[in-house]
């Protein structure tokens, strides 16, 4: 028996609700993103909901901590997810878009580097946009604050950025 079997209901017991944080993580992309991709979403185990229109990926625990930017969001201890059955390919509002296989979790290495190539929200303009920076800077009372943009942003956020650090600084 396949270590993912212990949270993946059978086919007789529909959806259940399986806490994220324990086996796994969860990774989710709206479906939007996808738009230019090829028709199959990469990876082991990639669930398809057509309520939320989104993509999940399973992940190891830990593996996605820092990601959730650019339209991406990550579920980790105390969010729950809606698993279907193993067997649920088509016809539900909830299927396996790439059926689990072994522990039925996703490279991370590769989930990163195609979440790389994906448009992502700019954060000044709202566009989507292929991403030109991730930029991070002084936020205001202290800590950082991590920005993505467009090309055409770019300069702009950057500027912004180093103004707030000097005024945080007393420069």
């Amino acid at each position: 028996m396949n270590a993912y079997r212990s949270w993946i209901p059978h086919a007789g017991e529909g959806i259940r609700l399986v806490p994220c944080g324990r086996w796994w993580d969860a990774v989710q992309v709206p479906r939007l993103r996808w738009r230019d991709l090829a028709e199959e979403a990469p990876g082991n185990g990639v669930l398809e909901d057509r309520s939320d229109d989104v993509l999940t990926w399973l992940l190891p625990v830990g593996a996605a901590a820092g990601w959730g930017r650019g339209g991406v969001r990550v579920l980790g201890r105390g969010y729950h997810l809606p698993m279907p059955p193993g067997e649920w390919r088509t016809g539900w509002w909830l299927t396996w878009r790439t059926p689990p296989r072994g522990t039925g979790l996703t490279d991370p290495a590769v989930l990163r580097a195609l979440l790389a190539d994906l448009p992502v929200r700019c954060d000044r303009c709202h566009q989507l946009a292929a991403p030109a920076a991730t930029i991070t800077g002084a936020a205001p009372g202290g800590g950082t604050v991590t920005v993505t943009t467009c090309q055409r942003c770019a300069d702009t956020m950057t500027a912004v950025l180093r103004a707030a650090a000097a005024r945080g600084t007393g420069r």
